[in-house]
């Protein structure tokens, strides 16, 4: 395609043709509008996405004798982790490897920051910037990271790579999850398995999927497979008994967002942060 000369962008309107300022009608705009609908159908959903807060407290949940902590690989680009600060004078620990796509390690160091989530701030601003570490370059060696804190209380940290994929580890009962909303979906490569709490409550799990894995109830059975199902919104009914408790998607190979409980994922119970009214709600006990 040629753009005439007339046409070219430092040409002003009038005297270019294919300018125009003049704003869009309503008229237009619903035209728009219906034309789109007709062309890609609105989803009608027969579950009712619930919203939660993002002010995350220890949950306090015990691990069952035989729940195998979760996986999580590996991801690329920015994945976001929250955990919790309970003594300020052991750093958060990471164990990061940097660099997994051998031909993609020109893009630089991983970089991590830390913020902390509520609590005093200076500028008024709910998350506060901690922290800021650039120390493991992209070569496939894991190395240790240690970010200081100065509060106790919610943190969110951050890690960008560039897209050569990095893994992120922690000690065993760490706190920490990673949200998996519709808007901010987990950040995963290869094959994860990890735990979501279901409210007390609970009728249906209502989910944004696809590709491979399945969803286990608290017994390990499977109540929902994404095997050869295209990426969809999803619902599945929580049987009498299995809520209040830890459910689990496994083995899944790409993004499961979660739209009528939490959404966030944990290795296990013992690691597990809730939003302060679940807590509230299904506990009653005030963190």
């Amino acid at each position: 395609m040629s753009i005439p000369e007339n046409a070219q962008w430092h040409i002003p309107e009038p005297q270019n043709p294919w300018k125009e300022s003049t704003p869009f009608s309503k008229s237009e705009l619903q035209q728009f509008l219906e034309e789109g609908i007709a062309a890609y159908p609105l989803t009608e959903l027969d579950f009712k996405p619930v919203t939660y807060s993002d002010e995350l407290v220890p949950a306090g949940k015990p691990t069952s004798p035989d729940q195998q902590p979760g996986v999580l690989q590996s991801g690329r680009g920015v994945q976001t982790f929250y955990t919790y600060v309970t003594d300020t004078a052991t750093p958060i620990e990471l164990q990061v490897t940097g660099g997994l796509i051998a031909h993609y390690r020109d893009r630089g160091n991983v970089k991590i920051e830390l913020w902390k989530i509520g609590g005093a701030s200076q500028t008024g601003e709910r998350e506060t910037f901690i922290v800021k570490d650039q120390s493991v370059p992209p070569d496939g060696k894991t190395r240790t990271v240690r970010l200081p804190t100065r509060e106790t209380g919610m943190y969110r940290i951050s890690v960008s790579d560039g897209g050569d994929r990095t893994s992120v580890n922690w000690k065993a009962g760490q706190l920490m999850v990673m949200p998996s909303s519709l808007d901010e979906p987990i950040v995963t490569s290869g094959r994860w398995s990890l735990y979501f709490y279901v409210p007390h409550g609970t009728k249906v799990i209502g989910v944004h999927g696809g590709d491979r894995g399945s969803i286990q109830d608290p017994t390990g059975k499977e109540q929902f497979s994404f095997k050869d199902r295209k990426a969809n919104y999803y619902s599945i009914p929580v049987p009498a008994g299995s809520d209040g408790k830890l459910w689990k998607v496994n083995q899944a190979a790409s993004p499961i967002r979660l739209l009528t409980v939490p959404p966030y994922f944990t290795r296990s119970a013992t690691e597990l942060l809730l939003p302060r009214e679940v807590l509230q709600a299904d506990s009653g006990l005030d963190e």
